[in-house]
């Protein structure tokens, strides 16, 4: 019987399918971070957030610049959100069953690749969730590839010139 654990992993392959194929092809500008990727390079990550989000190469000298520096000396005093587990990375992997962490590792394999969760021999990250022996060569080019897609769409929106807001 399929439990409701393994129902939302699906849901979750069919929406990370859809939104893959949408940013890969340029249906529309689709800009992927991670909470991950925001924590310890805070300042730049959302400084091409509001780059893509109003297609400007430069934001210097705008109040959304400063209100951005402004949360950045926060973070450093301690005063940014924290998750309860004190803005640790993996703090929540007990939770989960041998069961559930085998269903996420075989169900969610190509995201797991493509978001840069994985294992990689030689290398050590915060977010080495999964560790796969059996890569083939075209996923070990695919590791980590959601940011050649976010490149590729604040590239676009910043040529584009308009605010990604205004795409219908």
């Amino acid at each position: 019987m399929e439990t409701t654990f393994d129902i939302v992993l699906d849901y979750f392959v069919k929406y990370h399918e859809a939104i893959i194929e949408v940013a890969e092809n340029n249906v529309v500008p689709t800009y992927f971070y991670r909470f991950e990727d925001i924590i310890p390079d805070t300042e730049s990550q959302l400084v091409n957030i509001v780059k893509f989000i109003f297609g400007k190469s430069d934001i210097s000298g705008t109040v959304v610049e400063q209100l951005i520096k402004d949360f950045v000396v926060d973070k450093d005093k301690g005063q940014v959100y924290k998750p309860k587990s004190g803005g640790a990375f993996n703090k929540n992997l007990d939770k989960y069953n041998e069961k559930q962490m085998a269903s996420m590792k075989t169900k969610l394999r190509k995201y797991n690749v493509y978001f840069d969760y994985i294992k990689l021999p030689g290398r050590v990250t915060e977010t080495d969730y999964f560790e796969y022996d059996d890569l083939t060569e075209e996923e070990l080019k695919q590791v980590g590839r959601y940011r050649v897609v976010a490149a590729q769409a604040l590239k676009y929106s910043i040529e584009k010139g308009d605010s990604v807001a205004d795409c219908h």
